[in-house]
């Protein structure tokens, strides 16, 4: 008969086991070329162009990167994939590279927090005189 300390000791072996075969799948990435389901959210500055037509250069970096930073600090706190940082835009995943059964709940959520700062920053941007946020 086994002691309750073997036991025990063997089931934490076992699950620690268990848990690290379910860490490795849920960290590895699809193979090149594999079929994977994923939700994308795409954020855009609208009216990029124009707004590049009229104001400085090194103003409109300067908005960029605070776009770019106001979207990044929204997708971290939901714990999207930042796929990609574009001239006026970003790309988040969810699904990618480790799939979650609510995955399309997770990538709603985000859209409408990243609205909802979009909304912000430019309030933000017009009661400081931005003439064309």
């Amino acid at each position: 008969m086994r002691s309750s300390k073997q036991t025990s000791g063997s089931r934490t072996t076992a699950s620690r086991a268990s848990a690290s075969r379910r860490t490795s799948r849920r960290t590895t990435a699809p193979r090149s070329g594999a079929r994977v389901r994923a939700c994308i959210v795409l954020a855009s500055l609208r009216g990029f162009d124009e707004l590049a037509a009229h104001v400085e250069p090194k103003r409109v970096l300067a908005l960029l990167q605070e776009f770019v930073g106001a979207m990044t600090d929204v997708g971290v706190a939901h714990r999207a994939t930042i796929d990609t940082v574009f001239s006026d835009g970003m790309r988040f995943l969810y699904g990618v590279p480790a799939p979650r059964r609510d995955d399309p709940l997770r990538a709603v959520r985000v859209a409408a927090s990243l609205q909802r700062a979009a909304l912000a920053l430019r309030n933000r941007w017009l009661a400081a005189g931005e003439r064309q946020a």
